[in-house]
């Protein structure tokens, strides 16, 4: 079996999409109709009407709604395959621009230019309305605090919290918001998170008032900010090469069949609201459940490379029958062998002879991840044969690996220091 190379680059398709800055001719709806006689919404095209490298979803109606991007804390065509808490969408008024794709609807592309043919499904966790401020850090006394600094995206353009900019302190920190201070809980008497892993403020009513105390050095300042931005963090990944061709001038993506309803970017410049039903209203409560890929921890599945499990189990597995399952390492391999794994493993069945990358990263008692991870786990995998192929930590906290070609069999992913932290593992097929 060739050995593993580390994964070094992501070959994204980077498109442009005027409509994304407000430049767009808009339509005159009222004169465009759906085949049931209803007009189409402002930004709704009938199919023969699509553009070159945008992302479309097509209703059974064949009338086509853009991908839409809004405001993000990233690059646009920038993606990640794993959950990352700085990759943040948001949104105002325009939250309504994100086309629903639900069953019998299908994702559309078309273009004169050279297809690139892997497709990477970002998924976002949904935080609901807040205020217009993200990046909340604790600070050492229970506080938290935020950037003033414009680059570092902290505050949603042109929201009533944009005010805070003008501060000359590179950080603030907020003391309370609603008259209610904002503290790091106690671990022992509440388990209620007052930030989001993106550091938003949760637990706030859409379109509320809230008067926040904010604190540049020792001097106060008092603002009211609305609760009228929709927030949402990258939470995981999946590339895909499965699309048909479909008539003589376009491709429909094959949705990966293990995605749970929730919002997915596709290929980092458009974000479409996937519903695995027929049905949703803003009361629908069902956006963030993982997707199979992440649940499954005797195997995982990648494109029909990796043999899915019928049975789904924790994915950290600590049953002493498992452990033993693979021998102890021979004591002519690396010194890796000698170290002591920790009895929490990862494993995972490949069916077929092919390529395979493989992303972990590790998160703490609360779900965040651990940035520097790398610095005191490594991580192993042990082939069939016992070859050892160790990840590669990035300083993102994201361990990765690539095999080039990968024989088929059982695997198993251990660990080096290891104590409280949770692995998630991701398998894609190349």
């Amino acid at each position: 079996m060739k050995k593993a190379t580390l994964y070094a680059f992501l070959s994204v398709l980077t498109l442009t999409i005027p409509f994304l800055n407000g430049c767009s001719k808009k339509v005159d709806a009222s004169q465009r109709l759906r085949p049931d006689g209803t007009p189409l919404t402002e930004y709704q095209v009938f199919e023969n009407e699509i553009k070159d490298g945008i992302f479309y979803v097509r209703h059974s109606d064949s009338i086509c709604e853009p991908v839409y991007l809004g405001q993000a804390t990233f690059e646009q065509g920038s993606v990640s395959k794993t959950k990352n808490d700085k990759r943040v969408l948001w949104f105002s008024s325009d939250f309504d621009r994100i086309p629903t794709f639900y069953k019998g609807d299908s994702l559309i592309y078309y273009t004169e230019g050279v297809l690139n043919e892997q497709f990477t499904y970002e998924r976002f966790e949904d935080f609901g309305y807040s205020v217009g401020i993200r990046g909340l850090e604790p600070t050492s006394s229970g506080r938290y605090q935020f950037y003033t600094d414009p680059n570092r995206k902290c505050t949603y353009p042109g929201s009533d919290a944009d005010v805070v900019l003008d501060i000359d302190n590179p950080t603030v920190i907020v003391d309370s918001i609603g008259d209610v201070e904002l503290r790091v809980p106690d671990s022992e008497k509440s388990n209620e998170e007052p930030v989001t892993r993106c550091g938003s403020i949760a637990h706030l009513t859409k379109d509320n008032k809230y008067k926040t105390k904010i604190y540049e050095g020792t001097i106060e300042h008092d603002y009211i900010f609305t609760a009228n931005i929709r927030i949402m963090a990258s939470m995981e990944g999946q590339v895909s090469a499965d699309y048909t061709f479909i008539g003589d001038n376009k491709i429909s993506l094959s949705i990966p069949s293990a995605f749970n309803s929730g919002y997915y970017l596709i290929n980092g410049v458009g974000l479409f609201r996937y519903i695995n039903g027929t049905s949703y209203d803003e009361t629908f409560t069902e956006m963030n459940i993982p997707n199979s890929i992440d649940k499954n921890a005797d195997t995982a599945q990648a494109n029909g490379l990796v043999k899915e499990s019928s049975d789904p189990v924790p994915e950290l597995i600590s049953d002493n029958s498992v452990v033993k399952e693979a021998e102890e390492p021979k004591e002519e391999q690396e010194e890796l062998s000698n170290e002591i794994y920790s009895p929490l493993v990862s494993k995972f069945n490949v069916t077929s002879e092919g390529s395979l990358s493989i992303f972990i990263t590790f998160e703490d008692e609360k779900g965040k991840v651990i940035t520097d991870a790398g610095d005191h786990i490594k991580a192993v995998i042990f082939s069939p044969e016992e070859e050892q192929f160790e990840l590669t930590p990035s300083e993102d906290g994201t361990f990765t690996i690539e095999f080039e070609s990968i024989d088929p069999g059982n695997y198993v992913i251990r660990y080096l220091g290891l104590t409280t932290e949770t692995p998630k593992v991701q398998i894609t097929a190349l």
